[in-house]
């Protein structure tokens, strides 16, 4: 079969060279509020938010970026410089010996940093500060920059030498080094006409993205991850309403028979909800995950795969899974399917590539489901879940989430940045409710936890403590409160008589239709459902 190498013009692209065909990141990436002639789903959007968050760029004025405009030399070094951390107060009293470099200007301490850490020389008596950078200028300041500070991309992504250009003789013989690691190393690549146009000048949306890319490796080591393929699969317009429960095993449904665990959806809050409400409901709890896992399987926070190559024939390939910034992504066996088969990862798109995860002794695998090409990733490449390819406008989200991370006050903003995470990326609005906690014995300091859940969410919090810690939920569910029940209610605890005594976390059959019955009424009373 024929070998591809997956969108590498598209999207390995800094953009330097040229303004790229496809769009590099998501169509529906923001503008950032700072700009107004940031066009939401412009192929920069992404590039100019990053640089403007982490500070390395600013606007021309206080509400313009000017994408289009040209990069003159002083905003390169000043953008380098702010790069690599330099400490420019070092450089305050030194005006460099340039005559269009006069003290005090904006960019008169960056030049100087420039010229001593030898990342950028001027034009014999001048700097020419307000001149636009060529490509071959800009490459070897960040060649040097890179070099300064070490920066390294622990993928290799591009060719090891320039022969593939048309106008590689074009490139002066000054800068022929720096465009060969630039290219090498992926932050650069040539047009639609495989030329560099290396004396050609490079826009601020252009340099954006370089300077995203290169303060990214700096930070991670590698080039930002490819998150396209996300792309493929946007919120789809429904009228259809459905609930969609995300949560561990609170919401799966556990069970404790003959002194073990097992599972039954068929007593879960979500069925009880499906049947109360008439609504297409779906339990996406899986037993024992954290926060993190759960927004991962949901789309909220992002995993990628490390650059691996899919065969064409349905073969097993080990992949690794990792989140931005290195860290392992893990799911364990059970968030890949597990017992809520509906829940789980799988079927998950890899590089366009759709197929099942499945994890052994020696790690993960993936494994496509038909015979295709072979597709090389040679990059960070995001994993699109089951979830995440079947967003639905109309969805409301029920979210009972972070009791696996034994919450208390030091973790609970974590917890709370992975649930708004979730919503954010459903792309529901302000359709959703999150459960506050329960189980107290998982927790430290359970009543500020909730406090904080409270302040944060409002009236999309289902108070389900205070409820189920008050002689109503015994009185709702027919049951005569025992002395343990009283002393669980005045310490502000669920009742024994609601929970497994096996070990006094988990909901009985008869609880979770209590919280089937608060759900709907929240539902109801935020006019989410009828």
């Amino acid at each position: 079969m024929k070998k591809t190498l997956v969108r590498i013009v598209a999207l390995i692209v800094t953009v330097l060279l040229t303004v790229p065909a496809v769009a590099t990141y998501a169509a529906s990436e923001p503008a950032t509020a700072a700009f107004d002639d940031v066009v939401p789903g412009a192929w920069y959007v992404k590039a100019v938010n990053y640089v403007y968050e982490n500070s390395l760029m600013i606007g021309t004025d206080s509400r313009t970026f000017a994408p289009q405009a040209a990069l003159s030399r002083a905003m390169s070094v000043r953008i380098l410089a702010n790069v690599a951390g330099a400490d420019l107060d070092a450089y305050a009293d030194v005006t460099p010996d340039f005559a269009d470099v006069e003290a005090g200007q904006w960019y008169t301490a960056a030049v100087a940093w420039a010229v001593d850490k030898s990342i950028a020389v001027g034009t014999g008596e001048l700097f020419d500060t307000d001149k636009a950078v060529t490509r071959e200028e800009l490459v070897l300041m960040m060649y040097k920059t890179a070099t300064a500070c070490a920066i390294k991309n622990r993928f290799v992504l591009g060719p090891e030498d320039l022969s593939g250009f048309v106008d590689e003789a074009e490139i002066s013989p000054w800068a022929l080094e720096a465009f060969t690691w630039a290219v090498h190393n992926g932050y650069i690549c040539g047009d639609d006409n495989s030329c560099l146009n290396p004396r050609s000048g490079a826009r601020r949306s252009e340099a954006a993205q370089i300077f995203f890319n290169l303060h990214y490796a700096k930070v991670n080591d590698s080039l930002p991850p490819d998150t396209s393929y996300v792309d493929d699969y946007p919120v789809s317009a429904s009228t259809e309403t459905r609930i969609i429960c995300w949560g561990d095993s609170l919401t799966e449904g556990c069970i404790i028979r003959d002194g073990g665990y097992t599972f039954d959806l068929t007593t879960a809050y979500p069925k009880y909800l499906g049947d109360l409400t008439g609504i297409e409901t779906l339990n996406c709890g899986i037993s024992g995950e954290s926060a993190e896992q759960i927004a991962m399987r949901q789309g909220g926070l992002p995993f990628y795969v490390k650059p691996v190559t899919i065969p064409a024939e349905v073969t097993a390939v080990p992949v690794v899974l990792e989140l931005e910034g290195g860290y392992e992504a893990d799911f364990g066996s059970k968030g890949l399917n597990g017992e809520n088969m509906r829940a789980g990862v799988n079927p998950v798109i890899i590089g366009g590539v759709k197929g099942t995860l499945t994890l052994g002794s020696k790690g993960y695998e993936f494994t496509r489901l038909e015979e295709g090409e072979e597709v090389t990733l040679t990059r960070l490449t995001q994993v699109v879940t089951a979830a995440m390819a079947d967003r639905r406008s109309n969805d409301v989200l029920v979210i009972c989430s972070g009791s696996n991370n034994m919450p208390s006050p030091d973790n609970i903003e974590l917890i709370i940045e992975n649930i708004d995470a979730m919503i954010e990326f459903a792309g529901v609005g302000d359709r959703y409710v999150v459960m506050d906690f329960t189980a107290y014995l998982m927790m430290y300091k359970q009543a500020q936890v909730n406090a904080i859940m409270k302040e944060h969410y409002g009236d999309h919090l289902i108070e389900l403590n205070a409820y189920m810690a008050s002689t109503q939920s015994l009185s709702d569910a027919g049951i005569t409160p025992s002395s343990r029940d009283l002393s669980d209610i005045s310490q502000g605890h669920m009742p024994e008589s609601l929970l497994f005594t096996y070990d006094y976390l988990h909901y009985l059959p008869v609880t979770n239709n209590l919280v089937a019955l608060l759900v709907h009424a929240k539902l109801q009373t935020l006019g989410l459902i009828d």
